[in-house]
C-alpha cells in the first residue's frame, strides 16, 4: 500500500518536480557565471568594434564602418567609473574599412569596463557639421 502511493505520487507530481530542478539548475548556473569579466567590445551596428586590446595605459579598438557612406570619426570618450579618457581623432573612415583608435587611459585592478562614446559625422558627400553619437561599452582583462 505504501509503495503503491508513493508511486503514484511520483507520477502524479514527477514531472513539476523534474520541471523545478531543471529551473534550480538554470538559475544556479546562470548565476555562479561571471558574465561580467568576459571580454567584450560593444558598439551598435554601424560602427562595430571587432577586436580589442587593453593595457595598463592604452586602450586599443578596431572599428569597422558599417554605415552605407563614408564617415568622419571626431572623437572618443571612454568612461570609467573613476575617470573619463577624451582622444581627438578627426579621421574620415570609407564604408566597410577599419581603423584602430588609441586611446590612453589609466587602467586600475586586472579588469577594464568602459564605457564608449564616440562622435562622428556623416559624409554622403562632404562632411557636415552635425554631431551624431554612438554609445556602447568595453569590458576585459588588463594585460600586462
Amino acid at each position: 500500500m505504501k509503495a503503491q502511493a508513493a508511486l503514484e505520487f511520483l507520477y502524479t507530481y514527477g514531472f513539476v518536480i523534474i520541471i523545478a530542478l531543471a529551473i534550480i539548475a538554470m538559475i544556479f548556473h546562470y548565476f555562479s557565471l561571471s558574465l561580467g569579466s568576459a571580454p567584450q567590445c560593444f558598439l551598435p551596428y554601424y560602427l562595430t568594434c571587432e577586436q580589442f586590446y587593453i593595457s595598463p595605459t592604452e586602450l586599443q579598438l578596431n572599428v569597422t564602418n558599417n554605415f552605407d557612406y563614408k564617415i568622419k570619426l571626431n572623437s572618443i570618450i571612454v568612461g570609467t567609473r573613476d575617470d573619463s579618457f577624451t582622444k581627438n581623432l578627426n579621421v574620415q573612415l570609407d564604408r566597410g574599412k577599419s581603423y584602430v583608435i588609441k586611446v590612453p587611459i589609466n587602467a586600475k585592478g586586472k579588469q577594464f569596463y568602459g564605457k564608449l562614446n564616440v562622435s562622428y559625422s556623416l559624409c554622403p558627400g562632404t562632411c557636415d557639421n552635425e554631431k551624431y553619437h554612438l554609445i556602447g561599452f568595453v569590458t576585459g582583462t588588463v594585460e600586462k
